[in-house]
């Protein structure tokens, strides 16, 4: 399946499609556009059709109606001045709130992929796949749940400074570590805190809890991959586990419940999300390179080079030093990566760098630069880095900000209509947010399917999207865990 990207040149032609479509939801008529709303099938497929840990932000994040690509929301800073005591006389007057909101913005992006199903597969009869008893059936909603990953996976990790394109949105990450730069950075290690491949604790949880209540919100769900989940279970206070065998086929286990935890929140729950598994959300180097990807880079056009200590901002180790560091770099644009070219071990001494250096081709519009995990050869990307396509070389300081193989985990202030509820069957198919949430997608619309002109001998040539963008109104009440590893401290 290919990138809705991939179609007649990039951006431009996502730039046309978010215009027609704003215009015709303007217009409250969109059938010009979408030729099928797939809402309700995008709905079945992400509850039917997907594990309990897969897709699981998506399943939790509650929706915002967008009414522009250009969508604008209020961002919270500060809910008054607290440098007056609120009292005053009666012929005089109290002193002002000061609230501190802001007009936020962000972009709604294209999200989507092409379903194309040749004529003699769709006559197949196949066994029941996906709930369908169709090869093209079945390839729609393959084709609805692939769409969905990547989205659940953008909405952690999308970055809009790391490449050239404009087509990505920015992920949740991005804008609480913008948030927390500039002005806000005297706290941002509250609020983003570098776990440096320590695993995550109860006391962490109950930490982040904190955050939030001081602030005057409640963490209602710890979203981490299955390694950080495995590791806080096994931080979790022993307790007896009873199985009860009852008049059923199944029995019931009385104990210690690891799929979460009381704090002064109340109940946190934590939730699994295959997305923040450290091989899909940082991404280790492809075996095969995206057809219609940019080319590899040489390695003559790769050079990395060693600083010595003392490195303002290194966090290498004396641990490090010494160590084989082996560096693997792609090449990536709209149209997919390459494989990665790797280059010879390098070593780095404590609190000094390794920088790598890359000539770039004007057909790449980011590199992404891979790293061994420590002792190990297994690589894991630890930096995507912009090609302006200036003629300029480009240049990435390592100073181990990012350790290989470990994840982000997620402490939201998130409240929905759908979240953690447990019967599918209430499940409401606009997930709506409960007073006091701040976290949301904002939707120009839901899921749509557009069918495209047939090639060859297609029965469907189908376009899936959806437009759409994360948006965080109260950074103060989240708190993101970075370089969360699997090993208890």
């Amino acid at each position: 399946m290919m990138d809705l990207y991939d179609l007649g040149g990039g951006t431009s032609y996502a730039d046309q499609i978010l215009d027609q479509l704003a215009k015709a939801v303007g217009t409250g008529d969109v059938a010009a556009l979408v030729k099928e709303n797939l809402e309700l099938d995008a709905h079945l497929a992400l509850y039917t059709q997907s594990s309990k840990n897969h897709l699981t932000l998506l399943k939790d994040i509650p929706t915002i109606q967008a009414k522009s690509i250009k969508h604008e929301f209020d961002r919270i800073d500060s809910y008054a001045n607290d440098g007056n005591e609120a009292f005053y006389l009666q012929d005089g007057l109290p002193g002002g709130a000061k609230m501190s909101p802001f007009r936020a913005q962000t972009d709604i992006k294209l999200i989507g992929a092409i379903n194309s199903v040749f004529a003699l597969a769709d006559a197949q009869e196949i066994i029941r796949t996906l709930g369908q008893n169709t090869v093209g059936d079945a390839q729609g909603v393959g084709t609805i749940l692939w769409v969905q990953s990547k989205l659940n996976q953008a909405l952690y990790k999308a970055d809009t400074r790391t490449t050239r394109h404009t087509a990505r949105f920015k992920g949740l990450f991005q804008q609480m570590d913008e948030f927390f730069s500039g002005g806000n950075a005297f706290d941002r290690g509250v609020h983003i805190i570098d776990m440096r491949g320590a695993a995550l604790t109860p006391d962490d949880i109950r930490g982040a809890a904190l955050t939030s209540t001081k602030q005057y919100g409640e963490i209602g769900g710890v979203y981490l991959g299955p390694d950080a989940k495995r590791a806080l279970e096994k931080a979790m206070d022993p307790a007896e586990r009873l199985n009860i065998p009852l008049q059923t086929e199944q029995g019931i286990i009385i104990g210690q419940n690891v799929d979460g935890m009381f704090t002064m929140s109340g109940r946190v729950l934590f939730r699994v999300d295959n997305a923040l598994n450290p091989a899909i959300f940082q991404g280790t180097p492809l075996a095969v390179g995206s057809d219609e990807g940019p080319s590899a880079p040489a390695g003559g056009d790769i050079a990395i080079s060693t600083q010595a200590p003392t490195v303002s901002g290194s966090l290498w180790g004396t641990a490090d030093a010494g160590a084989d560091i082996v560096f693997a770099v792609s090449a990536c644009n709209l149209k997919g990566e390459s494989t990665a070219t790797v280059k010879a071990a390098a070593t780095v001494a404590a609190n000094g760098s390794l920088t790598v250096t890359i000539t770039p081709a004007s057909e790449a519009t980011s590199y992404k630069i891979y790293r061994n995990v420590h002792g190990s050869t297994d690589k894991y990307c630890v930096a995507e880095v912009k090609n302006p396509n200036d003629a300029n070389p480009i240049v990435f300081v390592d100073k181990n900000l990012v350790i290989p193989g470990t994840g982000h985990a997620y402490a939201l202030d998130l409240r929905s209509s759908n979240f953690a509820k447990n019967d599918a069957k209430a499940l409401e198919l606009r997930n709506q947010p409960i007073y006091g949430n701040t976290v949301g997608l904002a939707q120009l619309m839901p899921m749509g399917i557009f069918p495209l002109a047939n090639v060859l001998m297609t029965t469907k040539n189908d376009l899936h999207f959806i437009a759409c963008a994360p948006q965080i109104t109260v950074p103060r009440r989240n708190v993101v865990f970075i370089n969360v590893g699997s090993t208890l401290p």
